[in-house]
């Protein structure tokens, strides 16, 4: 599954670029906050504060060296299962699932995007459509 730009978030976040995936121009939009609308330099050490309720959404975008003034949406990683050992929940290399070895959990990445934190008693269920 790959996820994409633009992210919602909630409420109050500090944005810090860290770092830079490639030489290419980089820019960040914040759109529907309270606090920190704009089109911001994505160049590292970039950070402001961003506030909003009930959401509000982050979007990076990049510029290609031969198209200048074209901007285009960043994709977030892709993130795919992987196999994580029973005992140990050790991943296993490249995330194989190799049945030879056993069983294995599988992994997989999580975003919670329903704006409240997930505490202690939360859980996640995956049902028969996941």
């Amino acid at each position: 599954m790959e996820a994409r730009v633009p992210l919602t978030l909630h409420g109050r976040w500090q944005l810090e670029v860290v770092k830079a995936v490639h030489n290419w121009e980089n820019r960040f939009v914040v759109a529907g906050a309270q606090l920190g609308d704009g089109t911001y330099d994505g160049a590292v050490g970039t950070n402001i504060t961003v506030d909003g309720l009930p959401q509000w959404q982050l979007r990076g975008e990049y510029q290609k060296p031969d198209e200048p003034g074209v901007w285009r949406s960043s994709d977030r990683a892709v993130y795919r299962p992987f196999a994580v050992g029973i005992q140990d929940l050790m991943e296993m290399p490249d995330g194989i699932f190799d049945t030879l070895l056993g069983t294995y959990y599988m992994g997989v990445r999580v975003t919670n995007s329903w704006g409240e934190v997930f505490s202690v008693n939360d859980a996640i269920d995956v049902g028969p459509r996941g």
